[in-house]
């Protein structure tokens, strides 16, 4: 195909990039999505939709492999490109969730502005599909690190809903947003509201065998942080019991890691009177540490 159709190769690389990277096998996604790229700039040339669609599926896995700095340039040129040719595009509006996801802990402002703009567009677009409700995620995720949780809520609120419409109520990315959801649910002083966000986010993810070290892990200290803000200290000491097997049954270097599990298991003993258990194991991770 290289030789007699250029394009359908690019379009192939691209899609064989998006499959490994749900299969989350990063780093063939990667090498894939890079071919995509260059393959795409060659036949259409580097200021063409394609190759722009290219450039962001290669960004974002970038961002996936913790390497977003080398991914924004890919952004921003397709930001640039899409702004000119095709404004009112699904493709721009990818573009602009993409902003929002690049810029959410560096300049949350904008980025929530980027969020919004993607979501409007879809909707004006009456787009109902993957992209359009994982826009809607990443603006809300926006909105709580610009600390505008009222916003953010029903927006996951939302996102979840459409997801599970979708994909079915057990699809992973609704526990993930529970998961957020709940941290949201908390700093409104909504603690019930949260406690069943994590729950329901716990179910999902143990459906989930492959999430076990990243998402269990996650929800569960946050349901014991939680229960130990509401008083529920054996069901804190519990949950953190929970994540710290969980996370002993995978090699994944995800957080929380096992020491930050622990870490939080020390405080709760102390907390609750039991200095000589915390102190111990607060030595212990003092002597372990780096």
């Amino acid at each position: 195909l290289q030789q007699s159709a250029p394009d359908a190769h690019a379009h192939l690389l691209r899609i064989f990039g998006d499959i490994h990277h749900e299969l989350e096998l990063y780093g063939r996604s990667l090498q894939l999505h890079e071919k995509s790229v260059a393959s795409a700039r060659a036949f259409h040339g580097k200021d063409a939709y394609e190759t722009v669609m290219a450039e962001m599926q290669f960004a974002g896995v970038l961002r996936e492999m913790q390497r977003a700095d080398e991914g924004w340039p890919l952004v921003e040129h397709a930001l640039a490109v899409l702004s000119k040719i095709a404004p009112r595009s699904p493709g721009y509006a990818q573009a602009l969730s993409l902003e929002s996801a690049f810029l959410g802990s560096k300049q949350p402002q904008r980025a929530v502005r980027a969020g919004e703009a993607a979501v409007r567009l879809m909707e004006e677009l009456g787009l109902q599909d993957y992209r359009a409700t994982s826009a809607r995620y990443v603006y809300a995720h926006a909105l709580i690190l610009a600390n505008d949780t009222e916003r953010a809520v029903p927006e996951l609120r939302r996102a979840a809903f459409e997801f599970e419409q979708l994909f079915g109520a057990d699809y992973i990315d609704v526990a993930w947003i529970n998961t957020m959801l709940a941290e949201g649910l908390r700093q409104l002083g909504r603690l019930d509201e949260a406690r069943a966000a994590l729950q329901h986010a716990i179910e999902i993810f143990e459906k989930h065998p492959e999430k076990r070290a990243t998402g269990l892990a996650q929800a569960r200290s946050a349901l014991s942080k939680l229960l130990q803000g509401m008083g529920d200290w054996r069901g804190s000491r519990e949950q953190v019991d929970l994540a710290i097997r969980d996370r002993l049954q995978s090699s994944e270097k995800a957080m929380p890691t096992i020491d930050q599990l622990r870490s939080l298991r020390s405080m709760l003993w102390v907390e609750q009177g039991s200095l000589q258990e915390g102190i111990t194991e607060f030595l212990e991770l003092q002597r372990a540490a780096p």
